[in-house]
């Protein structure tokens, strides 16, 4: 058991506790400078003095300032409100960017590092972003409801976050209130201690009172943490919600809490969503399809070194301000890494040694340094090979396929992929998709309890129609009888069992052919999602592969994997020696 945390000189002075007869507020006086130039002044003297009676008496008469202070606050005209309004005014506008600009300097000190007790100095990306996050129209209303701002850890995120929640809660006059949102509700805590910060080390505590919640009572607003539990959220007005690491709203509660708060901004004149991220690991995401649509926004405009990306859709208040590395960069390109982060603190040599921890690997370093998407530590394939692979070229009517099929019949999906052998050597795969759960990645969705695989066979004869179907590869778990019948319609089933050396080696020849661009599809996104959600480990044998998550399905890839590999082994008109290698 812990006791209560030691109160700081800045609280004392604003309660009006300060009392120079006890050691430990004596004591105070050496630590950080207030941000009050009289009661710093004191300070100074304090730390100057060169005997214990000497700093009593500077002691006492901070006391004795303290309550002057307070003496005058209690006479002053106007009330609480009055004060607060008046301050807030001689910075600018109401609800204008040169107000809120001058907000961070005149009202936010840094409250630790080695910043500490230093007024919050906007650097000149932090001061374009709210410009232009914050601009109005000829109306005067603003121009943007949802902004997501994408930046590499230790960039300073945050704290801009925190300030712009401060900055509504004491600005804004219809009781606001602002939220700060994430995963779970200790990440979204992260947001609300820097603001609780900010209060206690600068002038704001003068407005802002705090407590498990700040509220400020001149415009009867509040600022908390809320729960990433979606059901719990309807019903809110939210001025401002903030909400932190969007790559990882996931899960449907949490999907639920964005959609709770998004979809009431229009309760509010001039509400917003900001959304704080570094880049995720699956782009069928939130975040992710925010991401690619805004990619395709009205006006999308790219600059440093292609690591700073710009979209906007003012029509319907959408602003993306991306850093991140494009995917093709390479990670050990010192511009690069400046270029991903703006932070004039970051030293880049901290960042080379980030690069070069063996604990944090390549893909943790390409998404929490350079911002980039990329693949689970775990993925099956490196990140942005599958994209790559994408080709227009197309299989011919008559060419002979080699097909895979892997079957799920309820909880998962059932996939039949073919692949078709180039006489260059370049193997062109297709698929198609079933599932009888309406969430999982397919080309069909089956209303009922399971997928009917009398729906695949008809399928494979409409291929073997079309095409010259070699082998039909498949795992005989679920797919027995419906071998049996395929066979006695004249076409060839080969059996891949799952714990078997051939399938093993399927998955590493598949492996080795499209690290070396010798696969290519249409760029079809099921399976597209269902390579993305392979996870492997190598073994003696090769690849073991499961799911990175268990919501996902890879049936496709298992399918595709034993396609391919029946079209690499006999689908050239003449055998060629080939070498197999694995990834450790």
């Amino acid at each position: 058991m812990t006791g209560r945390p030691t109160k700081a000189l800045v609280a004392h002075v604003r309660e009006g506790t300060f009392r120079a007869r006890r050691d430990t507020h004596r004591l105070l006086l050496a630590g950080p400078e207030l941000p009050w130039t009289g009661f710093a002044l004191l300070q100074k003297r304090f730390c100057a003095a060169t005997s214990e009676p000497e700093r009593r008496a500077i002691a006492l008469e901070f006391e004795q300032a303290v309550r002057v202070a307070h003496e005058q606050l209690a006479l002053a005209e106007g009330g609480a409100n009055a004060p607060l309004e008046t301050a807030l005014r001689k910075l600018g506008k109401p609800g204008s960017a040169a107000q809120l600009l001058e907000f961070f300097p005149s009202y936010l000190v840094h409250p630790k590092g080695p910043m500490r007790g230093q007024p919050f100095a906007l650097e000149p990306w932090q001061r374009r972003f709210l410009r232009e996050f914050y601009r109005r129209d000829r109306h005067g209303r603003r121009v943007y409801r949802l902004g997501v701002l994408g930046l590499p850890r230790g960039n300073g995120k945050t704290a801009v976050a925190a300030g712009l929640a401060l900055h509504a809660l004491v600005t804004r006059a219809d009781a606001p209130e602002v939220y700060f949102a994430a995963a779970s509700k200790e990440q979204a805590r992260i947001g609300l201690s820097f603001a609780r910060s900010f209060v206690e080390a600068g002038p704001l505590g003068d407005w802002v009172t705090v407590k498990s919640t700040l509220s400020c009572p001149a415009t009867s607003g509040i600022l908390q943490v809320i729960s990433s539990e979606g059901a719990l959220q309807h019903g809110r007005a939210p001025a401002v919600a903030i909400v932190d690491e969007l790559w990882a709203f996931q899960s449907r509660p949490q999907r639920e809490a964005y959609d709770a708060l998004a979809s009431a901004l229009h309760k509010r004149v001039d509400a917003y969503v900001l959304a704080i991220t570094t880049a995720g690991y699956d782009k069928r995401t939130l975040l992710g399809r925010i991401y690619d649509e805004a990619l395709g926004w009205p006006d999308v405009r790219v600059s440093r070194e292609g690591c700073l990306t710009i979209a906007k859709d003012e029509e319907n208040g959408l602003l993306l301000w991306w850093y991140g590395a494009p995917p093709e960069a390479d990670p050990e390109n010192k511009r690069i890494w400046r270029a991903c982060n703006p932070a004039s603190w970051i030293d880049l040599r901290d960042i080379k040694r980030q690069l070069h921890d063996p604990g944090l690997g390549e893909l943790g370093f390409r998404r929490l340094h350079l911002n980039q998407w990329t693949a689970a530590r775990d993925a099956w394939l490196p990140a942005g090979v599958w994209a790559s692979l994408r080709s227009d070229a197309k299989i011919p009517t008559g060419a002979r396929v080699y097909v895979g099929v892997d079957v799920g019949l309820s909880h998962d999906t059932t996939a039949v992929c073919w692949a078709h052998r180039l006489d260059t050597g370049l193997i062109l795969l297709r698929a198609r998709v079933w599932a009888a759960n309406d969430k999982a990645a397919a080309h069909h969705h089956i209303s009922g309890a399971k997928v009917e695989l009398e729906e695949i066979e008809d399928f494979i004869r409409r291929l073997a129609r079309r095409f010259k179907v070699r082998e039909v590869a498949y795992d005989p778990r679920f797919f027995e009888r419906s071998a049996e019948l395929l066979e006695r319609s004249g076409l060839t089933l080969v059996e891949f069992l799952q714990a078997s050396g051939p399938l093993a080696d399927a998955y590493q020849r598949f492996y080795q052919l499209a690290v070396t661009g010798q696969i290519a599809h249409d760029g079809d996104e099921v399976l597209a999602a269902h390579m993305e959600a392979a996870a492997a480990r190598p073994s003696e044998r090769g690849w073991r592969i499961s799911k990175l998550k268990s919501r996902l399905v890879i049936d496709a890839a298992v399918a595709g994997a034993m396609a391919v590999a029946r079209a690499d082994v006999n689908g050239a008109l003449k055998p060629v020696p080939r070498i197999d290698w694995l990834r450790f």
